[in-house]
């Protein structure tokens, strides 16, 4: 944007009066002045601007508005003593030359105007501009000013006097216009989702320096501005926006304007894409569907077309570059793919000796599926049979409508025998050829030839084949060799065509006794060894073996081996009877019995002394005794005096022997000992019965007693009675000791 801003010249006029009324001479095109002599400086032009009829400046139009009855008007802020102002200068807008009428023009004349009389400070009417439209930018160009001085020649024109103009080719002059408020606005592709919008500002006119009052609508950011811009703006949402400008000049004049701006989404482009039909056609297509961006688009697809749906399509991968009116850009590409190559494979039964049982198998892959077929003879099905020697052509067409022609010919011949192959080999579980059944060997044993086992045949490794027809599928076995454990036997598979033509092969079948014997064994026993340490471990006493059977031998017996092992003591054995059982092909069942020997003889005691009762100086030694054992070698005999109750040569004494072999066997003997005292004891003294006076009566003597047993015994005396009276009576005395 230009801003336009007044430029002062100064210029050397002619003063005219001061109350001169501007008066125009003439307005119209003439050749340039002759410039000699030019250079005072006397004048000075405040501004040019555009006013109405009356001089007031136009200050606010509408950008585009043809504006009339609008004139030209030079402001001189200086001159004195100037008459009959000249001026000559080239109206410019923009980058053209224009007259007075607004017309453009080339060649080198410039618009003249003649102001007569007097100048004086003021403002003067040019002359009307024509067609001039609001927004436009005028400038003077190359202005020549000239004037007379008072008493000279009097008229306004080219002046010949050196001191009375100022010079061509002069700074140039802007015309002060109308305030035009206008912004133009651009599309980027922005970010979010959104198209970003930069407005410009584009206004012309206003006097002096501008201010400027940006709103730019919903979903703005920023939503506000205050400066000129350029104002790059960023939208959450699409739509219309309201946006406004209010351009406001130095003298407070303001104008505005208001427009609709469309805020588009970022394109976005998605491809349907039609498949090609048949392979290696060219009927695929692309289908295009723009969201968002602004409309028109143009479209750049990798093939060179530039239309929005492209038809005729190869199968490959298409790309295309949409660019919106704004040069916003979408891509994507779609994959156009083509059905397999249709393909047919006719596989012909050729037939046999002359008949009519020839067939086709027709196999198509390849295409759409959903195929039909149409052959040379008619028929509409995939596959023919019953067919006589000929050509047979037959034409598919899959789903797409994609055709395909094939042809096989048919000849009655046999020229090869038929070919059959079975397992080499076959192991069977048996005793003899008898166990061939048809559960193991697919087939029971047959000694003659079978019958037709056509329809049962084939399976895995079981397959036959002819360039004719196959008639029928026999067998037979037959024994190779059998040395009472393994039988061989031989069977040979026999193929026949229609023809009489054969094939055959064969598979050894091997039958053989794997399975061991079985039997139930005896249960493991313990048995006890006699007084000797020796045992009987018979098999009447342990057990025999029962239930001996096997897959193929009757009358088997079962054997043993005893294996003798030492025990946790002497006495002890553990006897590990292995029973085995052998087949006559060599099969083992082996199974144990364990037989524990065990000892429960205890020792035996040399003597066992009896129990009796003897007088305290009778009681008996301790004899030894020893003890023997039927297992042991060396037992010990433990002699413990269980209790002795003896005192003062009365009570019991308890004896007791007991001895215990390795295997815990114990034999024990207890004698009881009971001592008695029948000898009464003795006492010193037995004093004799004796008659005294009664002052003679003897003192009690001291008795005391001894014994056999005892070793103290105490002597009682007791005064038993005293029937002394008066001198006379006796006296009973007792000593007693027990």
């Amino acid at each position: 944007m230009k801003t336009t801003h007044l430029r002062k010249l100064m210029l050397i006029l002619l003063l005219f009066s001061a109350n001169y009324v501007f008066s125009q001479t003439t307005v119209s095109m003439q050749s340039p002045c002759n410039l000699s002599g030019c250079g005072a400086q006397d004048v000075e032009i405040g501004s040019v601007y555009i006013g109405d009829s009356n001089g007031n400046p136009i200050s606010t139009c509408t950008v585009g508005q043809q504006l009339s009855n609008v004139y030209l008007y030079v402001d001189i802020s200086k001159a004195a003593s100037k008459i009959d102002l000249y001026m000559q200068f080239y109206l410019m807008n923009g980058a053209d030359k224009i007259d007075k009428d607004g017309n453009v023009y080339v060649g080198t004349n410039k618009i003249s105007i003649g102001i007569s009389g007097a100048i004086s400070p003021s403002t003067y009417q040019m002359f009307e501009l024509i067609n001039y439209t609001c927004g436009e930018e005028l400038t003077l160009t190359d202005v020549y000013l000239s004037w007379q001085t008072p008493g000279s020649n009097v008229g306004p024109g080219c002046s010949t006097q050196n001191s009375k103009c100022s010079g061509e080719n002069l700074p140039p002059i802007d015309v002060q216009t109308p305030i035009a408020p206008d912004f133009t606005f651009e599309y980027d592709c922005g970010s979010g989702g959104f198209q970003r919008v930069t407005y410009t500002n584009t206004s012309t006119g206003g006097d002096g320096t501008l201010t400027y009052q940006w709103s730019f609508g919903t979903g703005a950011s920023p939503s506000m501005a205050t400066t000129e811009g350029p104002h790059p703006v960023n939208y959450t949402s699409s739509g219309t926006k309201v946006v406004t400008l209010i351009v406001t000049d130095e003298d407070g004049d303001t104008n505005s304007i208001t427009k609709n701006v469309a805020v588009y989404s970022t394109p976005e482009a998605s491809i349907v894409g039609t498949n090609v039909s048949c392979n290696g056609g060219s009927d695929g297509a692309a289908n295009l569907t723009i969201t968002g961006g602004k409309a028109p688009y143009i479209y750049s697809w990798d093939n060179g077309a530039n239309t929005e749906d492209i038809t005729g399509l190869e199968a490959g991968t298409y790309q295309v570059i949409v660019t919106d009116a704004n040069n916003c850009i979408a891509f994507t590409n779609v994959t156009i793919i083509e059905p397999p190559l249709l393909s047919l494979s006719l596989l012909g039964s050729d037939l046999s000796c002359g008949g009519s049982d020839g067939a086709i198998d027709l196999t198509v892959s390849g295409g759409t599926a959903g195929y039909t077929y149409l052959w040379n003879t008619g028929a509409t099905t995939e596959d023919l049979s019953g067919l006589t020697e000929g050509t047979y052509t037959v034409t598919v067409t899959d789903t797409n409508g994609c055709q395909e022609v094939g042809a096989i010919t048919l000849v009655s011949n046999d020229n090869e025998n038929p070919i059959i192959s079975v397992p080499e080999t076959l192991g069977i579980e048996g005793c003899d050829e008898n166990d061939i059944t048809s559960l193991n060997a697919r087939y029971p044993l047959s000694l003659a030839p079978s019958s037709d086992i056509k329809d049962s045949f084939f399976t895995t490794g079981y397959t036959a084949s002819d360039d004719g027809t196959i008639a029928s599928i026999t067998y037979i076995d037959a024994i190779s060799s059998d040395d009472g454990c393994i039988t061989t036997v031989t069977r040979t598979f026999t193929v026949t065509d229609t023809c009489g033509k054969i094939g055959t092969d064969a598979m050894v079948i091997t039958i053989q006794d794997t399975i061991a014997p079985d039997f139930t064994v005896p249960g493991d026993i313990s048995i006890f060894s006699d007084t000797s340490c020796n045992y009987d471990a018979s098999v009447g006493i342990t057990g025999d073996v029962t239930n001996e059977s096997d897959n193929c031998n009757t009358g088997l017996e079962a054997t043993f081996t005893d294996e003798e092992l030492t025990g946790s003591c002497n006495g002890e054995k553990i006897v590990k009877r292995t029973w085995k059982l052998i087949d006559s092909c060599g099969n083992t069942t082996e199974k144990i019995q364990t037989i524990t020997v065990v000892d429960t003889t205890a020792p035996v005691l040399s003597e066992e002394p009896a129990d009796v009762s003897v007088d305290c100086e009778a009681i008996p030694a301790v004899p030894t005794i020893t003890a023997t054992d039927n297992c042991d070698t060396v037992v010990d005999v433990i002699f413990t005096e269980v209790s002795n109750t003896v005192v003062d040569g009365c009570g019991a004494i308890v004896r007791k022997w007991e001895s215990t072999d390795n295997c815990g066997n114990t034999v024990s003997h207890t004698q009881t000992i009971t001592v008695t005292d029948t000898t009464a004891p003795v006492l010193s003294a037995t004093p004799a019965d004796v008659s005294v006076d009664c002052e003679a009566i003897p003192a009690v003597p001291t008795i005391t007693a001894t014994d056999n047993c005892d070793t103290v015994v105490d002597v009682i005396f007791t005064e038993v009675s005293n029937t002394v009276v008066d001198g006379c009576g006796a006296i009973v005395r007792k000593w007693e000791s027990t």
